[in-house]
C-alpha cells in the first residue's frame, strides 16, 4: 500500500491544481528453449523433407498501471528463432512482435487507447488464398500496424468498442506490398467468473502496390489495379466453468466475404471455427485445441481443370506444462495440419513435436 508523507501532503493542499499520477510498473522476461522436429518443413504436397530442429524465444513484457487519472501502458516484445538441422532447403524460420498500447480512461466510462504493432516474419507461408501462388514457399516481410480506439462502458457489464487499423505489409518478391485500412465495432457482455462473450464486425480495404486483377483464365488484367473488399464477422466466447477457473474454454467463429471488386478471380467467402478446452492448475496446465478452415471460391477454376477452387485446413494442437520450481517450467507441444484441396498440388500434412524448458525471471 501506498502513504503520503506530511510534506507531500502540505504541498497537495497549497497547490491543490497539480494532481499526482501515481503508478505501478511492472515487468516480466521469459526465456525458452526447445527441442522438436517436424516432418514436412516446406508443406510440400509431393516430397515432404523433415528435420529436427532447436527453437528459442523470448519474451519482454512492459506494465504501467495508473492509480490515479494517468494512462496505463502496455509494452510487449516477443522474439523467436527455429534452426532446423538437416533440412537441405531451409536453414531457419524466425518470427519478431512487438506491440506497445496507451490507454486512458475519462468521463468515468470512456476509455480511448491507441496501439502501434510491428511483425517480422522469415517462415514458409502458404499465401495461396489470395495470390497467384499455388504452392508454399519461404517468405520474408515486415508489417506496421497503428489502431487507435474508443471503449464505452455500458449497463448490465457490457462495452462498446470501436478501432480503426492503418496497415501495411511489405513482402520479399514474388509476394506484393500492400496497403490495409478499416474501422471494426466490437460488442461484449461479460459475464460468470471472468468469462465474456463478443461480437464483431470489420470491413478493410486492400491496395496492392503492382498486382493487377487477373480474369478466369488466370491472364493478368492490365490496367487494373488488384484491391480487395472484405467483410468479417466474428462471434469470440472466453468461458470459465469454476469459480477457480480451473477450467477453461474458448470458443471463436468467423466469416469473411472477400471482394475484388474486378473479374471476381479472388471473390471468396472464408470460414473459421476453432475451440480449445483447457485445465488450468497451481502448478500444471493443459490445453487442447481444434480449428477448421474453408475457403469457398465463388468463380476461381481449379487451376488446368473445370471445378470450382475450394480447400480446407485441419489443426489440432495438444499442449502441456509443469511447473518445477519457482518460474522454471517444463512444456510438451504436438500439433497436426492437414490441408485438403480439389488442386492436388495445394495439399500437404505436417506433424510439428516439441519439448522445451521455460524460465521467467
Amino acid at each position: 500500500m501506498l502513504a503520503l508523507g506530511p510534506s507531500l501532503l502540505a504541498q497537495e493542499e497549497q497547490e491543490p491544481e497539480l494532481a499526482l499520477d501515481l503508478a505501478i510498473w511492472d515487468k516480466s522476461v521469459t526465456l525458452r528453449g526447445a527441442l522438436g522436429y517436424k516432418d514436412n518443413v516446406l508443406l510440400s504436397s509431393a516430397q515432404p523433407e523433415g528435420s529436427a530442429f532447436w527453437q528459442t524465444t523470448i519474451d519482454l513484457t512492459l506494465l504501467r498501471a495508473s492509480l490515479e487519472s494517468g494512462p496505463n501502458f502496455t509494452f510487449f516484445l516477443s522474439a523467436e528463432d527455429r534452426r532446423y538441422f538437416s533440412a537441405e532447403d531451409l536453414e531457419k524460420e524466425q518470427l519478431v512482435l512487438g506491440q506497445a498500447k496507451i490507454e486512458q480512461p475519462f468521463l468515468s466510462d470512456w476509455v480511448a487507447s491507441a496501439t502501434a504493432q510491428y511483425l517480422y516474419i522469415d517462415q514458409v507461408y502458404d499465401a495461396s488464398s489470395t495470390e497467384q501462388i499455388l504452392e508454399t514457399l519461404p517468405v520474408q516481410g515486415h508489417n506496421l500496424q497503428f489502431s487507435p480506439a474508443i471503449k464505452r462502458s455500458l449497463p448490465w457489464n457490457t462495452e462498446l468498442e470501436l478501432d480503426f487499423t492503418v496497415e501495411r505489409q511489405f513482402f520479399e518478391e514474388p509476394l506484393d506490398d500492400y496497403w490495409e485500412v478499416g474501422p471494426q465495432l466490437t460488442f461484449t457482455k461479460k459475464y460468470g467468473h471472468s468469462s465474456e462473450a463478443s461480437v464483431s464486425y470489420t470491413l478493410d480495404h486492400r491496395s496492392y502496390d503492382e498486382r493487377t486483377e487477373r480474369d478466369l483464365n488466370f491472364d493478368p488484367v492490365p490496367g487494373s489495379p488488384l484491391e480487395y473488399l472484405q467483410h468479417e464477422f466474428e462471434l469470440s466466447l472466453y468461458h470459465s466453468w469454476d469459480a477457480n477457473r480451473r477450467w477453461r474454454s474458448r470458443f471463436r467463429g468467423l466469416v469473411e466475404i472477400n471482394e475484388d471488386g474486378g473479374t471476381g478471380f479472388y471473390d471468396y467467402t472464408r470460414y473459421r471455427l476453432s475451440k480449445r478446452f483447457g485445465y488450468y492448475g497451481v502448478d500444471w496446465q493443459a490445453t487442447l485445441e481444434g480449428k477448421i478452415l474453408h475457403y469457398d471460391y465463388v468463380k476461381q477454376p481449379v487451376f488446368e481443370g473445370d471445378e470450382v477452387r475450394s480447400t480446407w485446413e485441419y489443426v489440432v494442437n495438444a499442449h502441456i506444462e509443469k511447473s518445477l520450481w519457482k518460474k522454471l517450467t517444463i512444456f510438451a507441444d504436438t500439433e497436426y495440419e492437414m490441408a485438403k484441396s480439389n488442386y492436388a498440388l495445394e495439399e500437404y500434412n505436417v506433424l510439428t513435436i516439441m519439448g522445451g524448458v521455460d524460465w521467467e525471471f
